[in-house]
């Protein structure tokens, strides 16, 4: 009877649970929540090429590399969990990260890494590595699907800065389907993946779900190619876009109508480069020439002025205050001083003047004090105008000034630049052309002829580590080739030799010294690139990132 009784207890129990149960409703799993919404921007220019070997904009939208630096200048583990060096110096072991995947589902593997390295160094390729590359390393080896080991020809103990710009490319994916289509549909490892591009209209990206490193808060990114910034600002206040880059007055314009600003985290800086001085028998090959038309420059000026207060005199190729070895000294020396007097009397001299004012490193003494970098004097333009004998020594004395619209500001920029040469008396042709075309020319091999001895501005982003981008533009292998000097190339590998870090700054400091002291780079200022953003913009997480295309991913909603 007990047992019996029992047994019903246990049913009604069994029953009232059941029942309970039903009554209630189970609880729901929260939604995932994953990206939502597009992103929508417009770029003045870019490079339409997608293969990040043969030059890009997109590629720090669609690529990753080795390793990566974080916001306090340090290198990190990116595809690359972890690296070491032998200790002879020559062996350098990269740690390949597990579960990573490429845009069509294949596993990242050692030999996606070494394929990338040795691409870049094959016929064709324009990546400002290829040099450095071609004279490091030896050979590859992947002994598993995890690690790659880099075997060396010479010590280089700065080599990781240089494998910091290897993007990782498919092996298998380029190989089946070759490079043309790998051009026309890239896949890479980054947070964002391609979708597809209209030639000078648009290029549109798909967010790349739960992604290893940060995974975008919108699911499609549209940016489209609009060269006015007038046009630009139009559709941002139609709504039709969220982020447009604006120039000085267009910032404080934007502010005013109560738009929103954003900035990237490293700024930028308006360089002109002197094309091909070395194969010149024009004006810019002689040295006070190109001094002369440094101290022209007045840099306050145009910070005050064109850039409306929102920039500062100075500038050093790629390198910015927070780089790795940049000295403070450099925005006060003399480098950036403005002298029209001296530039003209530079260039009355005899022929062959150049040679004793620049015995072995072109007449300077590579310290950060005392040379003329950044000086404004118009008194000293015209006397090194008139030591160099210009113009009657010059079969042909004008400068011609390639202006491209890669900015939206620099069409302006140039026309200026041209205005304080022609006040010292120096004969200048503004010469309107295509970024793109312009690039590729710069890149070409043998360097055209059409580019010897002219002049462009490039407003270079800052690094961190700025010499190997130092080396890919100066030195006499790198695709710019602004020197070809084998004083600057030796300085330059010295650095690779000390693996001491204080003697690989002082070294690196010496480099940019003597890089200075040619004038075939001199900047102008130091400025950031502002956005004016709608109001569906909230936080920019990767500000660090050097241009808008690395750092969409870090774009969150207001």
């Amino acid at each position: 009877m007990k047992k019996l009784f029992l047994i019903l207890l246990t049913v009604l129990l069994a029953v009232g649970l059941v029942l309970v149960s039903c009554g209630e409703e189970e609880p729901e799993e929260p939604p995932t929540i994953g990206p939502t919404g597009t992103l929508r921007a417009t770029a003045p220019s870019w490079i339409e090429t997608l293969d990040p070997n043969l030059q890009t904009t997109f590629e720090y939208t669609l690529f990753e590399h080795l390793i990566g630096i974080d916001t306090e200048g340090n290198f990190i583990g990116e595809l690359a969990e972890d690296w070491s060096i032998s200790d002879d110096g020559l062996v350098w072991t990269y740690k390949i990260r597990k579960g990573v995947k490429f845009h069509n589902g294949d596993d990242l593997t050692a030999a996606d890494v070494k394929f990338s390295i040795e691409r870049i160094q094959e016929e064709g390729s324009m990546s400002p590595w290829i040099g450095e590359y071609q004279a490091t390393i030896d050979h590859i080896e992947t002994p598993d699907n995890s690690t790659v080991k880099i075997y060396c020809t010479k010590v280089n103990y700065m080599f990781y800065t240089a494998i910091w710009g290897c993007p990782i490319l498919p092996k298998n994916y380029i190989e089946e389907n070759g490079d043309a289509y790998f051009n026309e549909h890239p896949i890479g490892t980054a947070p964002w993946k391609f979708v597809k591009l209209t030639p000078g209209v648009s290029i549109e990206f798909e967010a790349v779900p739960n992604h290893w490193r940060i995974t975008p808060e919108w699911a499609n990114l549209i940016v489209e190619l609009v060269p006015e910034s007038s046009t630009a600002l139009a559709r941002l206040r139609r709504g039709e876009t969220d982020i447009v880059a604006v120039n000085m007055d267009e910032a404080l314009q934007m502010q005013d109508e109560g738009y929103e600003l954003r900035i990237l985290g490293r700024p930028t800086s308006p360089i002109i480069c002197m094309l091909g001085t070395w194969a010149s028998d024009g004006p810019l090959s002689d040295v006070r020439v190109r001094e002369a038309l440094s101290l022209a420059i007045n840099r306050q000026e145009i910070a005050d002025t064109f850039f409306s207060g929102l920039a500062e005199p100075g500038g050093v190729l790629w390198t910015a205050p927070s780089s790795w070895g940049y000295d403070p000294t450099w925005t006060s020396g003399p480098w950036f001083e403005y002298d029209i007097n001296a530039a003209k009397a530079l260039l009355a001299a005899e022929p062959g003047g150049v040679l004793w004012t620049a015995p072995s490193s072109w007449g300077y003494d590579p310290t950060w004090t005392s040379g003329p970098w950044f000086e404004y004097d118009i008194n000293a333009a015209k006397a090194l105008l008139a030591e160099a004998g210009y113009p009657d020594n010059f079969s042909n004395p004008e400068i011609t000034i390639y202006s491209h619209p890669t900015q939206a500001w620099l069409p302006d920029l140039h026309l200026i630049i041209s205005g304080y040469w022609e006040a010292i008396g120096v004969q200048t042709k503004v010469v309107p052309i295509d970024g793109g075309e312009l690039r590729a020319l710069m890149y070409a091999d043998p360097y055209p002829a059409e580019l010897v001895g002219t002049a462009c501005i490039w407003n270079m982003p800052t690094m961190q580590v700025s010499i190997p981008f130092l080396m890919s533009a100066i030195h006499s292998t790198g695709n710019w080739r602004l020197l070809k000097d084998t004083t600057w190339d030796a300085l330059w590998a010295s650095i690779t030799t000390s693996s001491d870090q204080d003697t690989q700054i002082d070294l690196f400091r010496e480099t940019v010294e003597y890089f200075l002291d040619q004038y075939v780079g001199p900047g102008v200022v130091n400025l950031y690139t502002y956005y004016a953003v709608s109001d569906e913009i909230g936080e920019w997480t990767l500000r660090f990132q050097y241009d808008l295309f690395g750092g969409f991913a870090g774009i969150k909603k207001k």
